[in-house]
């Protein structure tokens, strides 16, 4: 007989046995004495027999094949039943909060904000316990891989599995785990960073001797930028690595650790086996202390699954699969991910470089190779820099700061000496004047000032100069009142007493001043 069970884990035999006892006319309540069956249990299968006929002696006894069809028909009526709610449209949603653990009060209170839908706790509670164990969810399909086709690699914190840590350290171990035969590669890291992702898969390629053609990843920022519509979009420098390496990059559904299972238990494996306990001294010396347990214990192992030993079935079967490695590596000094601040500079190594002030508060992606630097934002590249040497430098385009934040930096006191000079003598003789006060900076009234000759032209800014100069009041508020008034070409008197003769009264020069020029202070 088949172990075959009914609802709530009453064994078939037993099912069997109390629809014998009622075909031969016992009671419910005798049933129940001698089986030790409870007696609500002993009723649902009395109302479950008579009503499929089998309780009349002329009937035939059921057998267990007709019994669990029965049950099986009956259980999937009611929880459809049972289920089929105003919450199945959402069915999607609700999973998508469940994979990133909010609780279900929280789902609760999004449900009625996001999608006004009132509904009560326990309906919300009820309809995640169904979804979490839908067998249709829970259902996993091992993909056993052919030798040299795939590795999964993964990072994974034991700071806390290590004795005499110093204070302040974090450590992550970085492993990648051949699909076939489970050998693996290991090494202690203190970051996360792109340099650090990208420098471990090339120290665990010429580990194994050579490449696979593929390697499955997780969701982490060194390696996918983001999701479009959960399409992953992959950082720069892992597709440089990935195109110099000959491997494809295969990203994970996000919050699907069982994509990679082999290298997620890998990792437990490793905190569990090396790390536990261990005393931290360096990170050079855990290193080689973690590749010789790698090779003499992790490698020695039967392994639970293959039922080999991973260094001896790496050795004799998929080393020779693994793709050879390129003749020279990866031609790059450093890259990494930063967000671009509002000085638009971003950080290698003790130098900065600048980036177009679009991408101002966006992550971008620093790639320097050999002398050059490049900086990428989703997959564009954005700025190209000449790699300086020494520290704290700064490396600055201009062009990539808006026009007004660039203004001051384009017309230092020599270009306005430059630009005055082609405009006019009196031009340059007055912004000359003005740039070599020893006590006061005027190089903001030598740009307004030669900012006037968009709007007069040369030729009458030539004349209000040369008429300033003449009556020695070489300022920028003198120049602007002689073109407001129009005065510019009226002949030049001797007489002090009228250093700017005016055509128009007083105070209508003022008011017009006043109204222009407000820092002025004119009454």
């Amino acid at each position: 007989m088949p172990r075959i069970y009914s609802e709530r884990g009453i064994h078939m035999n037993e099912v069997i046995e109390i629809i014998y006892r009622l075909r031969n006319g016992q009671s419910q309540r005798l049933i129940h004495r001698e089986t030790k069956i409870d007696r609500k249990t002993v009723k649902k299968y009395y109302d479950f027999a008579e009503k499929n006929g089998w309780l009349s002696p002329e009937a035939l006894m059921p057998t267990p094949e007709m019994i669990a069809e029965k049950l099986v028909s009956r259980e999937k009526k009611v929880t459809e039943q049972h289920h089929t709610s105003s919450l199945e449209p959402y069915r999607g949603v609700i999973k998508g909060w469940l994979r990133l653990n909010y609780t279900r009060k929280r789902i609760r209170q999004l449900l009625l904000s996001n999608f006004e839908v009132a509904v009560s706790y326990d309906t919300v509670k009820r309809y995640c316990r169904y979804l979490d164990n839908n067998p249709a969810e829970r259902a996993v399909l091992r993909l056993e891989t052919a030798p040299g086709e795939i590795a999964q690699v993964d990072f994974g914190e034991v700071t806390k599995c290590y004795l005499k840590v110093p204070e302040g350290t974090r450590i992550y171990i970085f492993i990648m785990t051949l699909g076939a035969s489970r050998h693996q590669y290991v090494e202690h890291v203190f970051d996360q960073k792109m340099h650090t992702w990208l420098r471990c898969h090339e120290r665990a390629f010429e580990f194994f001797g050579g490449v696979v053609e593929k390697v499955v990843i997780d969701n982490l920022k060194a390696a996918v930028q983001k999701h479009i519509f959960r399409d992953p979009v992959l950082s720069v420098p892992y597709r440089k690595l990935a195109q110099h390496y000959g491997f494809i990059i295969s990203p994970c559904r996000p919050y699907t650790p069982t994509h990679k299972g082999k290298v997620e238990k890998g990792v437990d494996y490793v905190k569990r086996g090396f790390c536990d306990g261990e005393i931290w001294t360096d990170l050079a010396d855990m290193n080689i202390r973690i590749r010789r347990w790698t090779r003499e214990v992790a490698g020695t192992r039967i392994h639970g699954t293959t039922k080999k030993r991973p260094i001896e079935d790496f050795r004799e079967v998929e080393q020779n699969e693994l793709k050879a490695l390129p003749a020279q590596p990866l031609n790059y000094t450093t890259a990494s991910r930063q967000k671009l601040p509002n000085d638009l500079h971003i950080q290698i190594g003790d130098n900065w470089y600048s980036a177009p002030y679009a991408y101002m508060d966006k992550h971008v992606d620093i790639y320097a190779e050999g002398l050059l630097v490049k900086i990428y934002c989703e997959r564009k590249i954005i700025a190209t820099h000449a790699r300086v040497s020494g520290k704290g430098q700064r490396v600055t385009n201009l062009d990539h700061y808006p026009g007004q934040k660039r203004f001051w930096s384009e017309h230092p006191p020599k270009v306005c000496l430059v630009k005055a000079g082609k405009l006019g003598s009196s031009i340059f003789l007055l912004v000359g004047k003005l740039l070599s006060d020893k006590v006061q900076d005027h190089l903001s009234s030598v740009h307004k000032l030669l900012a006037l000759e968009e709007k007069y032209g040369k030729d009458r800014l030539e004349k209000a100069c040369e008429r300033a100069i003449h009556y020695q009041d070489q300022s920028f508020i003198c120049v602007k009142r002689i073109l407001l008034a129009g005065t510019e070409s009226d002949p030049i008197h001797d007489d002090q007493s009228k250093l700017i003769p005016l055509t128009r009264e007083e105070h209508d020069l003022a008011r017009d001043t006043q109204e222009m020029f407000p820092e002025a202070g004119v009454q």
